[in-house]
């Protein structure tokens, strides 16, 4: 699995985390401005990665919370639905500015 140089074409990278941490890969994303810290990255997966999903159908995940709280997660496959939660974040920021 590797971290995609882009998310989908209507969603721009807008910026490069752990760039200069070689102990990490660059993961490309995409922050939208406010308060909820939304972000927005994708990854693709090896032809053996695919395979074991389509024999396990079960993605495992590991996040380093550093001793806080878990925060949530949406997972998709469908790029249509992380640029729908994208604009909701965008159209929420705004509302919450008037």
């Amino acid at each position: 699995m590797k971290p995609c140089k882009d998310i989908t074409p209507n969603i721009p990278v807008n910026v490069n985390i752990a760039k200069d941490q070689n102990e990490y890969q660059t993961l490309y994303a995409h922050r939208v401005p406010g308060p909820y810290g939304a972000m927005c990255f994708a990854v693709e997966l090896s032809d053996k990665e695919i395979r074991q999903l389509k024999k396990s159908k079960r993605l495992f995940i590991n996040v380093l919370t550093f001793n806080n709280p878990m925060q949530p997660l949406y997972i998709t496959p469908y790029p249509k639905e992380a640029e729908q939660i994208v604009v909701s974040y965008y159209k929420e920021t705004t509302k919450n500015d008037n």
